[in-house]
């Protein structure tokens, strides 16, 4: 059951999280309220977004806040915390399946625990989704994938 500040959220994008995540959204949400990315974050990203553009984009939405969550994943690896990173890494990929911030962070997680194989897998995915996004016409991005190809593509070694 969600709380009352959950339900403060669009119903569109609330619905899109609790699709996306399915049986991790509970956690997910227990998480996040505990740790006031919803307070802090989501309900912030969803009052800027309502407020400032014509259109509410509930994809869009979901992946800021997938940005929201890699951020605090970045912030638990930071504090050498790579279980609680790679776990919330691995909801942003839930929330937005192309989030390559959290493919990175995952890339650091595996660095940090001298997994190889997964360092690789992960830097795969990465090329693989900018292979995808080049190879569709501009027009045909979302807003997120535009960003990520204005953002440029990052270079492994």
């Amino acid at each position: 059951m969600i709380s009352r500040e959950w339900k403060k959220l669009n119903p569109n994008s609330l619905s899109i999280m609790q699709q996306r995540l399915g049986r991790e959204f509970d956690d997910f949400a227990a998480f996040c309220e505990a740790a006031g990315l919803l307070r802090d974050n989501f309900l912030e990203i969803d009052h800027l977004t309502s407020s400032s553009f014509q259109v509410y984009d509930a994809g869009y939405v979901c992946s800021m806040y997938a940005a929201a969550v890699v951020s605090a994943a970045n912030h638990f690896g930071g504090q050498a915390d790579t279980a609680t990173a790679r776990r919330l890494a691995s909801w942003a990929l839930l929330i937005e399946a192309n989030c390559v911030p959290a493919m990175l962070c995952l890339v650091t997680c595996a660095t940090v625990e001298g997994r190889q194989d997964e360092i690789v897998a992960f830097q795969q995915k990465v090329r693989h989704v900018y292979r995808e996004l080049r190879a569709r016409p501009p027009g045909q991005l979302s807003a997120y994938e535009n960003g990520l190809m204005q953002a440029g593509e990052p270079q492994f070694d």
